[in-house]
């Protein structure tokens, strides 16, 4: 996982979750799972990374048939909707701490779409690391 310092800026959050989505248009579902921490509670694993995002946000296909795959920013190298949030800090899960959350679009079949992916910051004895929580149409 991509390891952050302990003050990372906007742009180093979000060079990470930008990184995230080039590899998933790469189609390399491995090396996206592994540049960000996973939470027991969501369950991730490269598959169903893939399968959320071929189902449009859900781990099963579209009812019209619809095989969705992540592409390329359309345009230009900012997300069309991104953000960082952060809070006071507060207990996560192992000792750690979290400190906010960083929220991109992800483009779809050559265009940005509705779906979106959420990533908690967390603070590890280590540094700060982004953990997927969602993707989902927000």
């Amino acid at each position: 996982m991509e390891l952050l310092p302990f003050s990372p800026s906007d742009d180093d959050l979000l060079a990470v979750a930008h990184a995230w989505l080039a590899r998933l248009a790469e189609g390399d579902y491995d090396a996206a799972f592994q540049l960000t921490a996973h939470d027991s509670y969501f369950g991730w694993t490269p598959d169903l990374i893939r399968r959320v995002i071929e189902g449009y946000g859900l781990p099963e296909p579209t009812r019209d048939g619809v095989v969705h795959r992540v592409s390329t920013r359309p345009g230009h190298d900012q997300a069309r909707h991104q953000a960082v949030d952060r809070w006071p800090a507060r207990a996560a899960e192992g000792g750690a701490t979290s400190l906010g959350e960083v929220r991109v679009d992800v483009p779809l079949d050559g265009d940005w779409s509705d779906l979106t992916a959420t990533f908690e910051i967390r603070q590890t004895d280590k540094g700060v690391v982004l953990v997927l929580n969602e993707i989902h149409v927000f």
